[in-house]
């Protein structure tokens, strides 16, 4: 299917119909080896992890990747930074202050192979780089091999799945984005991503016009795009800090009062009527995390954890993330299964784990019994080795309050995705039958929880407001009043 190329559309992302989906695993490549550990990663990936030779070739005089034999090196390159990100990283710390502490999220638009949120670490700052797919091939999964936080992304039609005021500072090196085009739409939408008193750094076109400029750029247009791109920043109330060679910084506000009066003798852009500046933007999406990217439920919960100094990204587990295959070593989902119970197929969110799992990479899920019930049936089918935790952090709780309101909680073992090349048999899980008795009520409550074959020397649970516990037919034994220990 043929998209509109108008805002770049065609480079957004286009889901199939819920009945066209496909539903199959995505084997790995052929020769995958296991990833180097990080921070060995930063600097070296295995090429038939990413088999793709077009991006070492067309940017081999930009110095992005190199392909020595069967590895990948990011020697720190780039096109506005053919000298090394270090000396290009230098060359902006004299206008920003990147060492102070007051800068900790960043914002990298057209990021490459993220070579600059990779330097940026060892100033502590975190760094979310986003790019599309486009002709230089699976870029920004030459990024997430390194190990570095990026995902596929665009400024085109829709907002980025950030929160507003998320980043202090946003960054385009050579990016080629429109910024003047459509009345301003994608400065604006930094705008909204930047917190008050953040950075924008911009480098190359059309800034560079005075100091070098390709064959094809000319120097007259790059002027006047820079005049206008100039304009712009004056009516969002951007202060130029500097300007130095091929690169130039703007400083948002800290607050829009002035800006505010002076906003009514202009046409655009206009101050937003909702004083949400999200309002429209998102909706309740899935509660997920990791180190690195934090998928949370609720917008007003992802913007504190950028305020912690945080990246993350909103996102429905009923569509497919906007990442490549094999991205993440470990995904935590605490809830997921029950937010999307009624929602989409849970077999398809499982897929999609599957799908951007590295192999031998871990899945936590802690969820409602009877749903840890129904996935480990599914789990099976789709050759994850699972094991179900009965104790401490991963532990079957069992709590009890007045019968009309009692919650059941259990942790699924963890689950991990196989490196497989056979089918591999279904581990044989027997039933532990719980029956706890609340005296007050005098009913019995049976639970079912389904667990791996295993000897348990002493099982710990927790209970409220009981009297009588058996487990498997063994009488408990009270322990520091509420604890009953099976031996």
């Amino acid at each position: 299917m043929l998209f509109s190329t108008d805002k770049f559309f065609h480079r957004e992302r286009h889901c199939q119909e819920h009945n066209k989906k496909p539903r199959c695993l995505v084997p790995k490549p052929v020769g995958y080896k296991k990833p180097f550990p990080w921070p060995k990663s930063r600097d070296y990936a295995w090429f038939k992890n990413v088999p793709f030779k077009k991006l070492t070739e067309f940017k081999k005089p930009q110095n992005w990747v190199r392909l020595e034999g069967d590895l990948l090196i990011f020697p720190g390159g780039g096109s506005s930074f053919t000298k090394g990100v270090e000396v290009y990283v230098k060359e902006i710390t004299r206008m920003v202050p990147l060492k102070s502490g007051s800068i900790r999220t960043v914002l990298d638009v057209g990021c490459g192979v993220a070579s600059f949120g990779a330097f940026l670490m060892d100033y502590n700052i975190l760094t979310m780089s986003i790019a599309p797919i486009d002709q230089h091939q699976a870029q920004v999964q030459f990024a997430l091999e390194r190990g570095l936080p990026a995902m596929l992304g665009i400024l085109s039609t829709h907002r980025l799945p950030f929160p507003s005021r998320s980043f202090d500072m946003a960054h385009c090196s050579r990016c080629l984005v429109q910024w003047t085009n459509y009345d301003g739409l994608y400065l604006i939408e930094i705008d909204r991503v930047l917190r008050p008193g953040g950075y924008w750094v911009l480098s190359g076109p059309p800034i560079s016009w005075k100091v070098r400029s390709k064959k094809w750029e000319q120097p007259q247009v790059m002027e006047k795009e820079q005049n206008r791109l100039e304009d712009l920043a004056r009516r969002l109330c951007w202060k130029k800090v500097a300007e130095r060679g091929h690169i130039a910084v703007w400083r948002k506000p800290t607050n829009h009062l002035n800006c505010i009066k002076m906003s009514r003798t202009w046409k655009s852009p206009r101050f937003c009527i909702n004083s949400d500046p999200d309002a429209g933007c998102t909706d309740k999406v899935s509660s997920m995390g990791n180190e690195c990217h934090t998928f949370d439920a609720k917008k007003n919960n992802l913007s504190i954890v950028y305020e912690r100094g945080l990246i993350g990204t909103y996102m429905n587990w009923c569509e497919a993330f906007d990442t490549y295959p094999r991205t993440y070593d470990l995904i935590h989902a605490y809830g997921v299964f029950s937010m999307y119970m009624n929602k989409c197929d849970i077999l398809d969110i499982l897929l999609e784990m599957y799908r951007i799992l590295r192999p031998e990479g871990a899945v936590i899920i802690r969820d409602h019994v009877d749903i840890i019930v129904k996935l480990h049936g599914i789990t099976d089918r789709i050759r994850w080795h699972s094991k179900t935790s009965l104790k401490t952090s991963l532990s079957l709780r069992l709590s009890l309050t007045p019968w009309h309101n009692i919650s059941t909680h259990c942790t699924l073992q963890v689950s991990v995705k196989l490196a497989w090349t056979t089918p591999i048999e279904p581990v044989v899980r027997p039933d532990l039958l719980a029956y706890i008795a609340g005296e007050a009520f005098g009913v019995v409550r049976r639970v079912k929880v389904v667990a791996e074959a295993m000897a348990i020397a002493a099982t710990t649970i927790t209970v409220e407001s009981s009297t009588w516990v058996s487990w498997g037919g063994k009488e408990g034994k009270r322990v520091d009043g509420m604890a009953w220990v099976f031996d």
